[in-house]
């Protein structure tokens, strides 16, 4: 732990979608929300459409309370992306890291994603890792590391 921080507290200005990341066993809106009952469901319906959930959200029969298998078994990479990001956003951290969060994303959508995540007004520092340069368009910084050290 870090002398003088709240770990708690810390945690709660991050969000994240990092590789390995997968949506649980409960309802979009739970996975969405992590069961935080405080977050508003028109943030929760804004949200679905900025990250491009709403046609498949239409499509359940219970809507955003069907329910997802762990793992996000039986649903395409990019849906459970999309809930990653929905839920890492969800809460409007301070900080929101990606990581590899939008390589299963056709370069068209994955950009209006990134224009959408790295647009100005968002409450967020952005941070991004990935092989993708296509976000070098969207950010004002970019920094290299080698063997975990910044890259001059």
């Amino acid at each position: 732990s870090f002398e003088g921080v709240d770990l708690n507290t810390y945690r709660s200005y991050l969000g994240q979608v990092l590789p390995g990341q997968m949506p649980f066993e409960g309802t979009i809106l739970e996975n969405i929300t992590f069961g935080n009952e405080h977050i508003p469901r028109d943030n929760v319906n804004k949200i679905i459409e900025e990250v491009g959930l709403q046609d498949f959200v239409r499509r359940q029969p219970n809507g955003i309370n069907s329910y997802v298998f762990s793992q996000g078994l039986q649903m395409p990479r990019t849906i459970a992306k999309r809930i990653l990001l929905a839920k890492a956003i969800a809460h409007e951290p301070k900080i929101l890291l990606l990581k590899d969060a939008l390589e299963p994303f056709e370069k068209e959508e994955a950009g209006r994603l990134m224009k959408f995540l790295a647009h100005p007004d968002r409450p967020w520092l952005l941070v991004v890792s990935g092989q993708n340069n296509y976000w070098e368009e969207f950010c004002n910084k970019n920094v290299e590391l080698d063997k975990g050290k910044l890259k001059e």
